[in-house]
């Protein structure tokens, strides 16, 4: 030593059937790897209480300062044993939320809802993991809770019956990088994983019977596979987080990746670093034509669908991902409709100002990133388009999209044994997913060596190669 200190913490259940035994699977991962693994037993909190997910943060927190004082008392178990520098919260259901409010408090000098109560915590706290959280149950003084300059991860299920939207994608859009230090996040999607699985004290479903018998079991993956998965996606996000082990950060780029470790499922991530620039995320304001970063100006050609929008979970009651996106394409428009052969080829631009290469430091080096999904239903054919950069003088570099992935389709998911049942709860039977790309802008330079990436004008998105579909687009921008 002295190690990582780790503490995980579970969600709501039956009090009296302990939940925190159900994390020594990844207690003893962990604690094989060099970090002092801790499942922290809150079951007190569970089954009769809404809303108290603050009292779970602060329990949390009140462990880290019985563990500081243990690694400063003489002649103790843990005496230097452990690297108070290096601090992570993991949490499952309610206690991804309040992993969260924790992070939040332990920077906080007041509590938010009675100021009189003093806080002084100020934990070297690095790292946050939510296991299929909620969000919202607890609002600090009516606020959502915002997190800046921790790393964070967030993964969930698309069969989870229990939290059965992907509400963890909101706490992830409200991470912020402020400072110098390098940090990331990553937003990871398990299309067959569902709730109860990642606890082993909590059963095979997501409710005791008779719920449990309207559950459609069928899609869910074994037990077996969706603790495989939690043990390499937190194992190697800590590592990344808490050890600066910098070759891990692939896997949260690319799940793929991490193909050889992770059973076989649909993945879907979205991931961002401090050392993304953005050039347009779409919050800026309703003009359609603006872009975040100033000076910058979007335009759509020959789209019969170009709009801005927030995502919608599946879930009723919901709301929304509080995420803003442009939505693009639509059907082929022809010169002439009775040609076939005056097809319309439809794009979507974004041109920089005069001096946004500058300012962006982009050199062959860099990376174009963006978050894209499909807004259409599976299809046995991926939907594909062409991605193409100008420079200042006008060279032009092209590459399809299947060079680094595909568009994921939005997934179907059925929770329920019976359609009419769920569908009294849902807006629509998929959940609506973005998939971040990175690529690296030297391969542009490899299909035309006349483009000058140090003078990058315009980023377009052509849909030249499929008839027709709709997309999502966020978050473009450049990556060093």
């Amino acid at each position: 030593g002295p190690f990582p200190l780790v503490l995980i913490v579970h969600g709501n259940h039956n009090m009296k059937d302990f939940s925190d035994p159900g994390y020594e699977y990844l207690g003893k991962l962990l604690s094989g790897k060099g970090f002092v693994a801790v499942s922290v037993d809150e079951n007190f909190l569970n089954q009769k209480f809404w809303g108290e997910n603050d009292a779970r943060a602060f329990v949390l927190l009140e462990h880290l300062k019985v563990w500081k004082e243990w690694n400063q008392t003489k002649g103790h178990a843990f005496e230097g044993k452990v690297d108070m520098d290096r601090i992570a919260l993991v949490g499952h259901s309610r206690g991804g939320e309040s992993a969260a409010h924790a992070a939040a408090f332990n920077r906080l000098k007041r509590y938010p809802d009675d100021a009189t109560v003093q806080l002084d915590y100020n934990f070297n706290i690095r790292s946050v993991i939510a296991i299929a959280p909620c969000d919202g149950q607890y609002k600090p003084a009516g606020h959502p809770t915002a997190l800046e300059n921790v790393n964070y991860l967030v993964i969930h299920g698309g069969h989870d019956a229990d939290v059965n939207t992907f509400m963890g994608l909101k706490q992830f859009k409200r991470v912020q990088f402020t400072d110098e230090r390098f940090h990331f996040k990553s937003a990871i999607y398990i299309y067959r994983a569902n709730h109860s699985r990642f606890n082993t004290a909590w059963g095979s479903l997501n409710a005791n019977a008779p719920g449990s018998w309207l559950i459609n079991d069928k899609p869910i993956m074994n037990t077996e596979s969706q603790r495989k998965i939690a043990k390499v996606l937190i194992s190697a996000f800590l590592e990344a987080s808490l050890k600066d082990r910098d070759e891990y950060l692939p896997v949260f780029k690319d799940t793929r990746r991490a193909g050889r470790w992770l059973p076989d499922d649909i993945y879907v991530n979205q991931y961002q670093d401090s050392n993304f620039q953005v050039i347009a995320d779409f919050e800026e304001d309703f003009d359609v034509t603006t872009t975040t970063i100033s000076g910058g100006k979007s335009m759509g050609d020959d789209l019969t669908n170009w709009r801005e929008s927030h995502v919608n979970f599946r879930a009723k009651g919901k709301a929304n991902q509080d995420n803003s996106v442009v939505i693009l394409w639509g059907e082929k428009k022809f010169e002439d409709s009775n040609d076939p052969n005056s097809l319309k080829i439809g794009k979507y631009h974004i041109t920089l100002g005069p001096d946004t290469h500058r300012d962006l430091q982009v050199d062959s080096e860099s990376s174009l990133a963006f978050s894209i999904g499909s807004v259409n239903p599976y299809q046995d054919t991926l939907i594909e388009l062409t991605i193409e950069l100008s420079d200042s003088d006008g060279n032009r570099a092209a590459l399809p999209l299947s060079s680094v992935g595909p568009i994921h389709p939005a997934l179907n998911v059925r929770l329920a044994k019976w359609k009419w049942l769920e569908k009294k709860y849902i807006n629509d039977f998929s959940e609506r997913l973005l998939q971040t790309y990175e690529i690296p802008l030297r391969q542009f330079v490899e299909a035309n060596s006349s483009f000058d990436p140090s003078r990058l004008e315009k980023i377009s998105f052509v849909f030249d190669r499929f008839p027709n579909g709709t997309i999502m687009l966020d978050d473009i921008g450049i990556s060093d």
